[in-house]
């Protein structure tokens, strides 16, 4: 599982920084790399300097957030056409429109890589999920198990 140490910390720490070097001591602090990647991706929370700077120095976990989030935009465009019969181009587009227009290149180049790995639980769980919370949509009812690795997808 994920640690979730909550996302606003990391807003509310970007919005105290408004350069990259004020940001600088606060990193050692830190719990979780990736949430604090994944708020510096947006332009919304971050300054132009203060994402320059991550990129350059933090160059890593920049490119393995970047990993999750292409394969988040790529599989939640392929649910949303299977499931409600979505355009897969402008989910894309609408999703890719709240990070950093310097990264898109980026995260559209990894969604074209070889899909990755789902686990088949989690897919699975998606049907509960949505009986539970009763927002009309059941899944399971679409075979996205088969859908995924019939992509390409390698489930565990």
């Amino acid at each position: 599982m994920l640690y979730w140490p909550g996302y606003q910390s990391y807003i509310d720490l970007l919005n105290k920084c408004s350069t990259w070097n004020d940001l600088v001591p606060h990193l050692g602090k830190v719990r979780s790399e990736f949430f604090l990647t994944t708020a510096v991706m947006r332009p919304l929370y971050a300054s132009l300097d203060v994402r320059r700077g991550f990129y350059e120095q933090r160059a890593e976990v920049l490119d393995r957030t970047l990993d999750a989030t292409a394969a988040r935009i790529l599989v939640g465009s392929h649910m949303a056409h299977k499931t409600q019969g979505e355009d897969q181009k402008a989910h894309v587009d609408e999703r890719l429109a709240k990070y950093d227009p310097l990264l898109h290149e980026r995260i559209r180049a990894k969604m074209a890589e070889k899909p990755g790995i789902l686990l088949e639980e989690t897919v699975n769980k998606a049907d509960y999920v949505s009986e539970v919370e009763g927002n009309g949509s059941h899944w399971g009812t679409f075979g996205l198990v088969e859908y995924f690795k019939g992509l390409g997808f390698e489930l565990l």
